[in-house]
């Protein structure tokens, strides 16, 4: 279902887990969000909050979970810290939601594209 406003941002209309439907995030709003951004056309993951990652501590290999993404939402007139479709999918959101969303590359990273996202790109969110 297209976002209402949102420039052709597609939310699922199957919910992973309902949020409270009251407590929506709003701009100005700090968030902490997991989440997994996927190339629509070859379906790689290209950054994730989910899953564990490696580091180095005295020279052994540990494994630590990752945590969830803290940011806080751009208020009016001010830039997003992250990509435009991101912010938008999350002021869609209450808490404790967890949706899917369908990211048209105008909302992502445009033309230009961006690391493994080529230029013209779709993400899954």
């Amino acid at each position: 279902k297209e976002v209402e406003g949102g420039l052709g941002l597609k939310k699922e209309h199957w919910l992973e887990q309902e949020g409270d439907g009251k407590t929506a995030a709003k701009p100005g709003s700090k968030v902490w969000v997991h989440f997994t951004v996927t190339v629509e056309s070859s379906q790689e993951v290209v950054d994730s909050s989910r899953g564990e990652h490696m580091s180095e501590v005295q020279g052994i290999t540990v494994y630590k979970p990752k945590n969830p993404l803290e940011l806080t939402l751009a208020a009016e007139g001010e830039q997003d810290t992250a990509f435009r479709g991101f912010t938008m999918a999350l002021s869609t959101m209450t808490l404790g939601e967890r949706a899917s969303f369908l990211v048209p590359p105008d909302l992502a990273y445009g033309t230009q594209g961006k690391g493994k996202v080529g230029g013209g790109g779709a993400l899954e969110l």
